[in-house]
């Protein structure tokens, strides 16, 4: 193909999928629960870690995440988290107490 060639040819439009949706319970019924350490996961973007602790048998507990995308997705895979949707520098202490109360590990994203 020739440069003026490849000039006139359209370019393809790509869809990007807004969430991404995994069946937490079909992987857990697939093998057993080996821990049932909680965590609390801030800067948690659409979730990585806490879906990765999810597969490890780890039970997320709460999220904080200023991305409103990322939200929708952590609550699509993670419907029992307490997600808390805003900057984490506008929350008071106390309420980062009782999101952090009883969770055993805290992830933080980059």
């Amino acid at each position: 193909m020739t440069k003026s060639e490849s000039a006139k040819t359209p370019l393809k439009k790509i869809e990007t999928a807004k969430t991404l949706t995994v069946d937490l319970d079909a992987f857990h019924k697939t093998r057993p629960r080996q821990h049932r350490l909680s965590t609390f996961d801030v800067f948690a973007g659409a979730g990585g870690f806490s879906l990765g602790f999810s597969f490890a048998g780890y039970q997320p507990k709460a999220a904080i995440e200023y991305d409103a995308w990322a939200c929708d997705t952590l609550r699509e895979n993670h419907p029992d988290m307490q997600i808390v949707q805003g900057d984490i520098r506008s929350i008071k202490d106390s309420e980062l107490a009782d999101l952090g109360r009883n969770t055993d590990i805290l992830l933080g994203g980059p």
